[in-house]
């Protein structure tokens, strides 16, 4: 399952970067692609495994803002 979010808060590179590696280690996490410049991320995973309410979670838990 493919989830397209949008990701308040994400100011450089490095914000990026941090939520990939969050995201990346949820198990059914497939791949995780963040962009700060467009604000964005898309999430690959394994619905059977992880629901987006947890995936959600992760990058809330670390101060940024999602919107589905």
């Amino acid at each position: 399952m493919k989830l397209n979010l949008t990701v308040e808060g994400m100011h450089c590179s490095s914000c990026s970067m941090l939520l990939k590696d969050v995201v990346d280690e949820i198990k059914g996490v497939k791949s995780a692609k963040f962009d700060h410049a467009e604000g964005s991320a898309v999430v690959e995973f394994d619905d059977s495994v992880v629901s987006k309410e947890v995936i959600v979670d992760s990058i809330t838990k670390e101060g940024y803002k999602v919107i589905l």
